[in-house]
């Protein structure tokens, strides 16, 4: 049997909950259930891109601002969400002509930018598991995440193509191919395919997706969305495993969770955190 403790909702944000083991703690505004849905048609990141970008098409998605010639950064060029839409439909389809297949792991390296949400939404799209790689887990503990993911295929910035060519050459592994976000160079080139490395061009990958379109691979609750590793800093990196259904079940709980105490309160989320909050509401 279930018992809660006695709480204060005008001073306090979560109370003691207690079934079976605990106590764990649950919001004041919902103590005696989980809140896992918003809305009990989107039981997946995808339901929600679905939902989202159907009734979004012609406002603001993604936007980029390019460096000019006198070091200034230029205006925002945008997408709306039906050409972001049109982007990553090509991109998830593209993906899978490459030989990525659903359930498999994609591994990311690059920097916040428009290629890294349209990957992120192709991935969704196909039931592929995403699995970021970031410049704060060094070269080490970077090849270690490739190796320990079974990661085949790296979708990445120029500026991380370096590292990952290090990478190649270091370790035996099932690292083959490195999707590029943008132009490189006949060296480049040559410097990975002397370790092995297949590079591909992200807009070949786009274009080989608009021409071979393949239908949605939807995903389950259940499914595994993305594999987040830890920094690896006392130890070897840990990977976090996120369904679809943590992370529905995670933004779900925030419009519970923007006043204390009758106060409202600002909520910050990093990227693509974001992204997932604004598709879902």
């Amino acid at each position: 049997m279930s018992v809660l403790t006695q709480f204060d909702t005008k001073s306090l944000q979560s109370v003691e909950y207690y079934e079976g083991q605990g106590p764990i703690h649950r919001s004041v505004k919902s103590p005696k259930k989980l809140i896992d849905q918003s809305d009990k048609n989107i039981r997946t990141v995808y339901d929600s891109i679905v939902a989202s970008f159907s009734k979004r098409e012609q406002l603001l998605c993604a936007g980029r601002r390019r460096k000019l010639e006198d070091g200034k950064w230029g205006p925002y060029e945008w997408q709306t969400y039906k050409e972001a839409k049109k982007i990553f439909e090509d991109l998830a389809s593209g993906l899978r002509g490459n030989g990525i297949d659903p359930k498999s792991h994609l591994a990311i390296y690059a920097k916040n930018r428009p290629e890294w949400l349209y990957t992120y939404l192709a991935c969704c799209s196909q039931s592929i598991v995403l699995v970021p790689l970031y410049d704060t887990l060094g070269p080490e503990a970077t090849s270690y995440v490739i190796n320990h993911a079974s990661i085949e295929t790296v979708v990445s910035s120029i500026e991380n193509l370096p590292k990952l060519i290090i990478i190649a050459s270091k370790e035996k592994s099932q690292f083959k191919k490195v999707i590029v976000m943008d132009p490189y160079t006949d060296n480049d080139l040559q410097s990975a395919n002397k370790v092995g490395l297949t590079l591909v061009p992200f807009s070949e990958v786009l274009s080989m997706g608009n021409k071979n379109p393949v239908p949605p691979t939807v995903p389950s609750p259940n499914d595994l969305l993305i594999i987040m590793y830890t920094s690896g800093t006392t130890g070897v990196p840990k990977g976090v495993m996120l369904t679809h259904k943590n992370m529905i079940a995670s933004l779900s709980s925030i419009p519970f969770s923007n006043t204390v105490s009758g106060k409202e309160m600002s909520i910050y989320l990093i990227f693509p955190w974001l992204i997932l909050w604004n598709l879902l509401f």
